[in-house]
């Protein structure tokens, strides 16, 4: 569900009641009741960005909705210095090749999602032509140290091991610069971003302010933490991406579906477009469900939302997949790697062992005599059956269960 545009309520009155609203500089709310240019920024430090991601570039989408104009900042450049926020130590620095595919990659995602319409620049097009002595003169001379030193992102790392670099100790310059440039050029005068950000966003209104440039406003949203403590967008296997070469749509579907009870009425509020009379009228599993089909269908289209429920039906269903379903679906489902070598001179059961779906060859009969193990939906009868290379889904796969609901993927390389 796309949002409707809506002119009835101010809009950080309805990020407020979304939970979307944390922090902001003095006046935004009257700032606000024009048509404002409203930009959020991203560093380009990997191909992708990832479900963390999402909640900045939604409260951007919502601007759109109560009547703002959106622009999104790539950070060709500032990703070549390293954001300290949330680090201990400094970033790895990426080649230059490196940032330049991150950047085509992330381009073509967000544009995929969001369409054309919004305002696309990158910092690279004033920064790369920018000598030392310009940064230094026309930017530089505008930070205080003292209040440099003070912002969160750097005194904590001027309290860590390793320090901090003067690379990254300058980012909040080229941050702040951002701002400015895009005030004068593009007429922006509101940034959001993550709460952590806070220090660097407020550079760029205390940059303006000396150097005489526009009234400008920053407001941070809350950062998204799990009921657990651990991060939003983060799994097991690592980060939930934006982008299907990276998290295909069913893992992406899997990770909404399985979101704790006491987190889910936060994320449809955050991350759907659902009133909040549709998300209380939601009860038990059907809230993970609305969020898992609403968000998909957002970021992969009805086509993505349509193949990750298909391969969720194959996956929780004695149904058989192809090899192809479960190249995708391996990952995200139980599964364990096993070598083909030596494995046709053993028996199932001691594949089924070796796999750790169960214990031992002796539990293993028990259970081939109360008829409680399926090897690709056909239950075992013969606890001495053979292994046999045709058994594989496409020359790869076992899909086994114990019981009703144990069941696994069993890979041979």
């Amino acid at each position: 569900m796309r949002p409707q545009s809506s002119d009835t309520i101010h809009a950080l009155d309805h990020l407020k009641e979304r939970g979307l609203y944390h922090d902001s500089t003095p006046g935004l709310e009257e700032h606000l009741k024009e048509s404002r240019y409203v930009y959020a920024g991203f560093d380009v430090t990997a191909d992708a960005l990832h479900l963390g991601n999402l909640l900045v570039i939604l409260t951007l989408y919502r601007f759109k909705m109560m009547g703002h104009k959106p622009v999104i900042l790539y950070g060709g450049a500032t990703t070549k210095i390293g954001d300290p926020s949330g680090k201990q130590s400094d970033r790895p620095l990426l080649s230059l090749e490196q940032i330049e595919h991150n950047l085509r990659k992330i381009s073509s995602n967000l544009e995929q999602i969001l369409g054309n319409d919004l305002i696309f620049v990158n910092n690279s097009d004033w920064f790369d032509q920018m000598t030392v002595p310009h940064f230094l003169r026309d930017i530089g001379r505008f930070f205080r140290v003292s209040q440099m030193l003070a912002k969160d992102s750097v005194r904590t790392r001027m309290e860590a091991e390793e320090g901090i670099s003067f690379c990254e100790f300058s980012y909040q310059l080229l941050q702040g610069y951002d701002f400015h440039y895009l005030a004068e050029n593009h007429n922006v005068t509101v940034q959001i971003g993550g709460s952590d950000q806070w220090g660097n966003m407020t550079a760029g209104t205390d940059f303006s302010r000396r150097k005489g440039g526009k009234e400008l406003h920053v407001m941070t949203i809350p950062l998204m933490l799990r009921s657990d403590g651990k991060k939003f967008g983060k799994s097991e296997s690592g980060a939930i991406y934006l982008s299907k070469e990276r998290t295909s749509p069913y893992v992406f579907y899997q990770y909404l579906l399985n979101i704790p009870d006491e987190d889910v009425e936060t994320c449809l509020k955050r991350f759907t477009w659902l009133s909040l009379e549709e998300i209380s009228a939601l009860h038990g599993l059907e809230r993970q469900k609305k969020l898992a089909m609403e968000l998909t269908r957002f970021i992969h289209g009805d086509h993505g939302l349509s193949e990750a429920m298909r391969l969720t039906e194959v996956a929780f269903s004695d149904k058989l997949g192809t090899k192809e379903d479960y190249d995708q679906i391996f990952d995200a489902f139980p599964h364990k790697v096993l070598s083909k070598n030596g494995s046709g001179a053993k028996s199932l059961l001691e594949i089924l062992v070796e796999a750790e779906l169960i214990p031992s060859k002796s539990e293993g009969v028990r259970l081939v005599q109360g008829q409680g193990l399926k090897v690709n939906g056909v239950t075992l009868v013969d606890p001495k059956a053979p292994f046999a290379g045709e058994l594989l889904i496409g020359g790869v796969y076992l899909f086994v269960q114990q019981g009703k609901k144990k069941k696994m993927l069993i890979s041979f390389s």
